[in-house]
This record gives structure tokens, C-alpha cells and sequence, in this order.
């Protein structure tokens, strides 16, 4: 039997296919990789990072991958959203998907999925089971295009996490002094941060005097 990996341009013969297969049973039996630390990228400020868990275990689908990473997956976005307050956060995973072509050939390709963002604040934690549900869609949809391709396994899956701050309430900030000389703006001296209800309040009961 002759098979062909990749483009379909390589073509190996049975001897060399069983030596692959002994490889690959020692491989499993080796086990390694599962040893193999998650790797991590950051950017000017740690203001982006970027997290790649190890692929080794449960990588023959989305659903089971996310199962059994779960914890590591969590331990670093609670770990990023303790040292941040609030976090964007976007998966994106490399897979490898074969298909059967004539004549009995094996073609093999890589696929690229990426989320939706997630933000993930201490009143919002991640969803694991939103994001093991996006990328089996995902796949589905690329593959009802008539392509053919299975799931082989997953070959990266990286957590993007990038720090950013949302829109709040504050407190008292002095106005410019080239404003306040103007006399034209009324601002309230408060000391909590409900700047935006006091200016709601002044606006609809005018003082007398400022």
C-alpha cells in the first residue's frame, strides 16, 4: 500500500510506514511531551501575552482537549485577571485534518480556528464550555463545504490574553487651569465615584452660587 501525507505529493512505502508506526508506539509509550512546560510570549509591557498549552494529551477533539486542559487553562486566566483586574482573552488552536483521496491516498492539511473575545473581569470568568462549543461549530462549518476532512489532532492551542481597562465611574479630578479661568464649566467637588450622577444632579438643580 502506498500513501500519500500532506499535499499528496509524498509518497511512502509500506516499510516506510511501519518504521513511522514504531515510532509513533514508542512516542506514546515515551510520553515526554505531556512533561513539557506551557510556553508563554509577552509583548511592550506585558501588555499582551501569549500562552501556548502543551498538546499532548486529549488532542483528538476540541471537546476533549478543553476537558482535560481545564484546570491549566483556568489556573493562568485567573492568574492574568488577579494581576490585571480586567482581560481580554481569544483561543486560537491549529488542527490537522486528513481526508481519503483516489485511490486510497491519505491527504493531509492544517486547519486555523480562533474565537470570539471574551472578557473576563471578577464578575465574568471564562466560559470553558462556550469556547468547546465554538470551535467543533467552527470545524463543522468549514467542513460542510463539501471538503471531507476529519479531525486528527490538535497540533497548538494559545490563550491570548491582553490587559485593558473599561469604562468606569471615577472620582474628583481638578479641571486645567486654562478651562477653569474661563468660568464657563461647573464642576462638582464629590469624594466617591458618582462623578457622572452629580453632574447629572447639578445640571437639573442649578446652585445659586458657585
Amino acid at each position: 500500500m502506498i500513501i500519500s501525507v500532506d499535499t499528496g505529493k509524498t509518497m511512502y512505502s509500506t516499510l516506510t510506514v511501519v518504521a513511522i508506526c514504531r515510532v509513533i508506539a514508542i512516542c506514546k509509550q515515551c510520553l515526554a511531551c505531556t512533561r513539557k512546560l506551557a510556553h508563554t510570549r509577552l509583548s511592550v509591557r506585558n501588555i499582551v501575552n501569549e500562552i501556548s498549552i502543551p498538546t499532548a494529551r486529549g488532542t483528538e477533539s476540541f471537546d476533549s482537549f478543553v476537558t482535560t486542559n481545564s484546570g491549566v487553562i483556568h489556573a493562568f486566566v485567573d492568574n492574568y485577571q488577579r494581576n490585571y483586574g480586567s482581560v481580554h482573552l481569544h483561543v486560537r488552536v491549529d488542527a490537522i485534518f486528513t481526508r481519503e483521496v483516489e485511490d486510497g491516498l491519505l491527504q493531509r492539511i492544517p486547519a486555523f480556528f480562533s474565537t470570539p473575545v471574551y472578557d473576563i473581569d471578577c464578575t465574568q470568568q471564562l466560559d470553558l464550555q462556550s469556547v468547546a462549543a465554538d470551535m467543533p461549530a467552527q470545524a463543522d462549518h468549514w467542513k460542510s463545504r463539501g471538503s471531507g476532512f476529519v479531525l486528527v489532532r490538535i497540533s497548538k492551542f494559545v490563550l491570548c490574553i491582553s490587559k485593558y481597562r473599561p469604562l468606569h465611574g471615577s472620582t474628583y479630578i481638578p479641571t486645567s487651569p486654562w478651562l477653569s479661568k474661563k468660568k464657563c464649566v461647573v464642576k462638582v467637588i464629590n469624594f466617591d465615584s458618582k462623578c457622572f450622577v452629580w453632574s447629572v444632579l447639578t445640571a437639573l438643580h442649578p446652585a445659586e452660587h458657585n
